[in-house]
């Protein structure tokens, strides 16, 4: 790195840090009635819908004023923790959930418990409460916003194989029949599982039950029967040819490359890339299945993903800001704010509404009514400590595995060793 790009980071940097510590002295977010709100990532596109609703809000509590900031993806988590500690440390924090364990075991969140009726509590989907906003018996957030997979199907390539609508695999069991007949009569690539990206391949195996932590999440609990299982599954699809063998090194951005292309005849994935499809595939669009998440026979999981709203420890208005909190994520907003985007509210009520319990009969209806079934049942799943050096841990045994450089049991007991050395280093959870 030449020394001009040295001193253009550094003065970055310094610029960053020094700007926002001006802002934050020169802003009094925090007036007797004053709630600042924190976001992740959704200004401009939904100041349409967000501005309205702390118009309302504001309206409904004179006095009260609400400040919204949003900050994008990127550096979201470093900015938080930055604004906590200082001068004016935000009331309500949009977080990812398994971000969550961390912010309050830190002492950085408030109990919401203490704050809100437990009716209120009571009106959102149970498991997300319970999985993704409670620590330690208590409940440090409200659950926001969640996603949900579906299968879409590619009919064109189903019709080609003489597979109709109602003999689409449901199952796991049902796919290597179905890859067969694909391959044979089509040419095209039947299934297409993201295998090792990310330590996909945790998810994967939970779909059976495999349990990836104990449960203090001190030791690797994933080297069991169900495991060899699955990775004995996947591996005789993969030496039958019935999955690409570039699953070794795809992304997950690569299936829905190839399903847009016409190319794969299955893809899982959240409702949101029907919408894709439809921009940049038409023809596909025009042809397309939409169908629950593909599960084991015996062993019917859902995963889900959501975002919460949390309290600042450092809140000087803790009541108005659970109660901002608790309105933002009420049945009302989170069944509007399903209706700009495709997303999944976390409150029971929201689902009774016929937008998801009677939609149209499009691929985007039929994903929406889907989604919320999976959502109502759904599962969180918590990231592991380290995540960035465990799912190394993970791609590499699954590739190992599938270029039979080791026996499955052998993949699974050296991954189990080198995860449990990396949460001997990690701090505790």
């Amino acid at each position: 790195m030449t020394t001009f790009f040295r001193y253009l980071m550094i003065f970055g940097a310094v610029a960053f840090t020094v700007g926002f510590l001006v802002w934050d002295l020169r802003v009094d977010r925090h007036g007797p009635n004053t709630v600042t709100f924190f976001t992740m990532q959704l200004r401009p596109d939904f100041d349409h819908y967000f501005l309205p609703m702390l118009e309302r809000f504001e309206e409904e509590n004179p006095g009260v004023t609400i400040n919204w900031v949003d900050y994008p993806y990127d550096g979201y988590d470093s900015r938080i923790t930055t604004a906590m500690l200082g001068r004016n440390p935000p009331d309500v924090i949009n977080l990812a959930w398994d971000r969550l364990r961390a912010y309050a075991r830190g002492g950085n969140l408030l109990r919401l418990d203490e704050y809100l009726p437990e009716e209120v509590i009571a009106s959102y989907v149970p498991q997300i409460i319970e999985e993704g906003c409670t620590y330690n018996g208590h409940v440090y957030a409200l659950p926001w916003y969640s996603s949900a997979s579906v299968t879409l199907y590619n009919g064109a390539i189903l019709e080609q194989a003489g597979i109709s609508e109602d003999d689409v695999p449901r199952y796991f069991e049902d796919i290597p029949e179905f890859a067969r007949i694909i391959r044979a009569e089509t040419g095209a690539v039947p299934f297409f599982p993201t295998m090792t990206d990310g330590g996909a391949i945790r998810t994967i195996m939970a779909e059976k039950g495999v349990p990836f932590l104990t449960e203090d999440r001190t030791r690797a609990a994933f080297n069991t029967p169900a495991a060899v299982e699955v990775l004995t599954y996947y591996k005789e699809l993969f030496d039958e040819r019935l999955i690409p063998r570039e699953v070794i090194t795809a992304g997950h951005r690569r299936p829905l490359e190839l399903f847009t292309a016409g190319q794969l005849a299955i893809y899982t994935g959240g409702g949101e890339f029907i919408l894709r499809v439809r921009e940049n595939a038409p023809s596909v669009y025009e042809n397309l299945i939409v169908g629950p998440k593909i599960t084991w026979k015996d062993h019917e999981k859902f995963f889900i993903n959501t975002h919460v709203l949390a309290v600042g420890a450092r809140s000087d208005n803790p009541q108005l800001a659970a109660e901002f909190a608790a309105y933002v994520t009420n049945a009302e907003n989170m069944l509007a704010f399903s209706k700009e985007v495709t997303i999944f509210p976390s409150v029971t009520e929201a689902f009774e509404d016929p937008w998801f319990s009677e939609p149209e009969d499009t691929p985007e209806g039929i994903a929406r009514y889907q989604g919320a079934q999976q959502v109502r049942r759904g599962r969180l799943f918590q990231s592991p400590p380290e995540s960035t050096r465990i799912y190394r841990v993970l791609d590499e045994m699954v590739e190992q595995i599938l270029q039979g450089q080791v026996t499955i049991e052998e993949g699974l007991a050296t991954a189990e060793r080198r995860v449990n050395r990396i949460l001997e280093e990690a701090p505790s959870q």
